[in-house]
């Protein structure tokens, strides 16, 4: 692993990991959060509009974390929680 993805990160718990290790917590975290808090801006029924917040994410967590995600993940995670599937 490079060294520059060794980022660390406190857990809900209170304890701490690596980013790396934890990337699928921080996705349904990052997805719930912005589920929680969407506004009239986004209509959560359109592809379009998951997948720009997907793609929003995908910026968000990379930006922090120095660790390149796929969009579609991220799209995987709001189909799951808004029971899609």
């Amino acid at each position: 692993m490079d060294t520059q993805n060794n980022v660390e990160i406190i857990l809900k718990d209170g304890s701490t990991g690596l980013a790396s290790n934890h990337m699928d917590k921080l996705i349904a975290s990052e997805v719930a959060n912005t589920i929680a808090q969407i506004d009239d801006e986004y209509d959560l029924s359109k592809k379009v509009d998951i997948q720009e917040l997907s793609e929003r994410i995908v910026d968000y967590l990379t930006m922090n974390t120095n660790i390149v995600i796929e969009p579609k993940i991220v799209v995987k995670e709001f189909r799951k929680q808004l029971k899609f599937y």
